[in-house]
């Protein structure tokens, strides 16, 4: 029989992709100066660090894996396999992933992103009473479209697009992250059938529990960017039920008039409820980017 310490990193080596790195104990404080907590999820944590060996700052997420069953597991995996591919000014750059033994913990090294999400930024902008300026507002659609187009191009659909999940660097670069419930599309398979995503910005056939595609994620954006325009999501409700009816009946509140007519109508292209007269991502980001250089 093996050693139980040959054992237990044989097992770690199973449960973890091989570009996750193994650490022994205690060397994630010899590596990284933990700066404070940046939020809290269900199985884990992101933490703001500094990286000793060169003085930059990095986003940490560590994952409870003990508290995890095979399905979170894996979806773990999925998205470092995710994160690793993906290379994109608009997209939360992966650094590296490893394991301390004797913790229990996954760790995920990602850019840090100074100004927060854009789910803050428009809640203060919000408190303000003040709309965005379109031509603000369309600047940061563009570069969510430019980073969709990079994900989508890949057969991956992310699956939860959200204002939470789009971060904002100190220069005003908006990067899209959190790939954790992403689905990577095998070669010859255009359709995705698992119901997930958060319920606000759930596309109508993803309500329906249909098969889904690219379409999903271009239904997502179009929320987003109503919510650039409104300062509010277009579907609301006390309960996912209720939301669920809005998204179905596809109603929603119109834009404020200070906007133009292209806006109103790129907004109900996008919201549209039949998936396959949604336009594609390669045309709202060639058409759009047009109109606004981010």
């Amino acid at each position: 029989m093996l050693p139980s310490s040959t054992r237990r990193f044989a097992c770690v080596t199973a449960i973890w992709p091989l570009h996750c790195a193994i650490w022994r104990r205690g060397r994630l404080h010899a590596e990284f100066e933990v700066l404070g907590e940046l939020g809290r999820g269900a199985f884990g944590r992101a933490l703001k660090a500094r990286r000793r060996a060169d003085g930059s700052l990095v986003c940490l997420k560590v994952l409870d894996t003990q508290s995890m069953g095979a399905t979170e597991r894996r979806m773990t995996r999925d998205e470092v396999r995710v994160l690793s591919s993906l290379q994109h000014p608009n997209i939360v750059r992966y650094d590296t992933c490893f394991y301390e033994l004797g913790e229990g913990c996954q760790y995920i090294s990602m850019e840090y992103c100074e100004d927060g999400d854009l789910e803050k930024l428009l809640k203060a902008q919000g408190g303000g009473g003040l709309l965005l300026k379109e031509e603000d507002l369309m600047v940061k659609f563009v570069q969510l479209c430019l980073a969709l187009q990079h994900v989508l191009a890949k057969g991956i659909i992310h699956r939860d697009v959200k204002t939470s999940n789009i971060m904002l660097s100190r220069h005003g670069i908006l990067k899209l992250g959190d790939f954790g419930i992403s689905k990577v599309m095998t070669p010859g398979k255009s359709y995705a059938k698992t119901m997930v995503g958060t319920p606000f910005y759930m596309a109508p056939e993803v309500v329906e529990d249909k098969p889904y595609n690219k379409k999903s994620d271009v239904w997502s954006a179009g929320c987003v960017l109503y919510e650039l325009a409104t300062l509010q999501r277009p579907f609301r409700g006390g309960s996912v039920s209720a939301i669920a009816v809005k998204i179905l009946r596809g109603y929603y509140a119109p834009l404020p008039e200070q906007y133009s007519q292209e806006l109103h109508e790129l907004v109900a292209a996008l919201l549209n409820r039949k998936p396959e007269q949604r336009p594609s991502i390669d045309e709202v980001t060639s058409t759009e980017s047009g109109r606004s250089q981010p």
